[in-house]
């Protein structure tokens, strides 16, 4: 790729139709590195390789439902659904260990044959002999607590810590007051049930209330789309596109991207050889730090290229948008801006629904790999997903893909096609092919973001509200 020594203000974008090709080249990589992700399922709906998160975490989002009801219909209801979902995940040993408790627990009927099973070789397939010694011992445990009528209270205090910290979400509470109930400490089992129950209706509460918020900003979001629209569409086709090489900002996004891929790669080879167990609370917090570090130094080589090419060339890195010249305005149009996204975001959801039903059905999308951790892992864990997705990511995103990709491909293209572009090439960095239409409808507004204030600091605050909205809300129901 040429790169001309310019004066400021002189942009030397001749070639961006080549420019565009190898970006396209990057963009099929990310497509046949998420198709080696993706399942096929059986004619059962199960999935031929690894088993999907998703069945596990409605599951869970259900039994809560079912702790937050008493009794009645609806809390039956509930539990059935929760014993489907959790079967849809088998032969995992998550699944038997919940439909085990969810039986013993919930139905009091026996969930000791699932509770056993979570040590069969089909549930133990491709795990470390740590991870399967581990699990037999586990499913020793749940035949001493569930056959036996009556537990010492020695028994219980050794086996409680063991349940509260085992992998059974919203069951897990339960289950440790099931262990003091058979040890004759009634009182505290009692105890701990109603604070299962308080947490789960906190839980119904504080999701409804997210979920509030986003349907207003919803609905207030049509009407700043129609006052947009109406104010400043035209204007958009008369704004200047960023005073850099195209050939700079094609050469710093690729940099970074072949960093991330690398370093990541690097990541998950580590954790591999080192037989690291994500799953335990433990390990889950220097797994993520590991992921951070390679996001953060890819985004520094990305960024220490762009500065040396910016250096020769003359120009302003401030050009991709890292400025803000009124920074409480920015800020209100990243609030706004998200707002307008939300009513086409849900409508992409839905679509996407639709053709999971229907084309895509024989095709099970992969789980986002941080879910574990803000589903169900350590409140340790949780804070450094939070600060990844809430912080890390809106910065280096956005600084790449609407900085440097989208004004690579803005002088060529124009406003609205390098928009959807770049916004394409964000979606395939995501689980596929479900995530596809909801993260291209957010890149494309992220875009129209970025170039009617000339900062990024408007998309990032957009990026950074999204990310935080979908971590709170699926930490709290699932």
């Amino acid at each position: 790729m040429e790169i001309e020594q310019v004066s400021p203000g002189r942009r030397a974008g001749r070639h961006w139709r080549w420019y565009l090709l190898a970006l396209l080249i990057v963009g099929a990589a990310m497509i046949a590195l998420q198709a080696a992700g993706i399942r096929l399922k059986s004619s059962t709906g199960e999935s031929v390789q690894d088993i999907s998160l998703s069945p596990i975490l409605q599951g869970d989002a259900l039994v809560k439902f079912a702790i937050s009801n008493e009794a009645g219909a609806k809390r039956a209801s509930y539990i059935r659904q929760a014993i489907a979902a959790y079967k849809k995940a088998l032969p995992s040993p998550a699944a038997y260990r919940r439909i085990g408790l969810t039986k013993e627990l919930l139905l009091k009927q026996s969930g000791i044959s699932e509770l056993t099973r979570i040590a069969s070789p089909s549930a133990n397939r491709g795990l470390t002999r740590d991870q399967k010694a581990r699990l037999a011992r586990e499913a020793a445990m749940w035949r001493d607590i569930f056959k036996s009528e009556r537990l010492s209270v020695k028994q219980a205090n050794r086996y409680t810590p063991e349940v509260e910290n085992t992998n059974a979400g919203p069951l897990s509470k339960l289950a440790a007051a099931e262990v003091y109930q058979r040890s004759g400490q009634i009182a505290r089992a009692r105890d701990i049930r109603q604070q299962a129950r308080g947490e789960a209706l906190a839980t119904l509460a504080a999701g409804t209330v997210l979920l509030l918020m986003m349907l207003g900003g919803g609905l207030v979001g049509i009407g700043l789309t129609v006052v947009f629209f109406t104010t400043y569409a035209r204007e958009l086709s008369r704004t200047q596109p960023p005073r850099i090489q195209t050939s700079v900002l094609v050469l710093s996004f690729l940099v970074f991207m072949l960093a991330l891929l690398v370093l990541d790669s690097i990541v998950a080879l580590t954790i591999e050889a080192s037989e690291m167990d994500t799953s335990a609370r433990s390990t889950q917090v220097i797994a993520l730090l590991l992921e951070a570090g390679a996001t953060l130094a890819a985004f520094a080589l990305g960024l220490g290229m762009l500065h040396a090419l910016v250096g020769r060339t003359g120009e302003r890195i401030s050009e991709i948008g890292l400025r803000s010249a009124a920074l409480g305005r920015d800020i209100l149009w990243g609030i706004g801006g998200y707002a307008a996204a939300l009513p086409f975001f849900g409508i992409a959801v839905i679509i996407s629904q639709v053709l999971d039903n229907t084309v895509f059905r024989n095709i099970q999308t992969p789980e986002h790999p941080l879910t574990p951790f803000f589903a169900g892992g350590s409140t340790a864990a949780f804070a450094v997903v939070f600060v990844m997705g809430a912080v890390i990511a809106p910065l280096v995103e956005e600084t790449f893909f609407r900085g440097a990709l989208y004004g690579a491909l803005r002088g060529g293209m124009g406003v609205w096609l390098a928009a959807a572009v770049s916004a394409a090439i964000f979606a395939v960095g995501h689980p596929l092919p479900s995530n596809f239409l909801p993260i291209w409808v957010l890149g494309f507004v992220f875009a129209i973001l970025r170039e009617k204030t000339g900062s990024l600091v408007p998309s990032m605050v957009a990026h950074c509200i999204h990310n935080a909205m979908t971590i709170m809300l699926t930490r709290l129901f699932f």
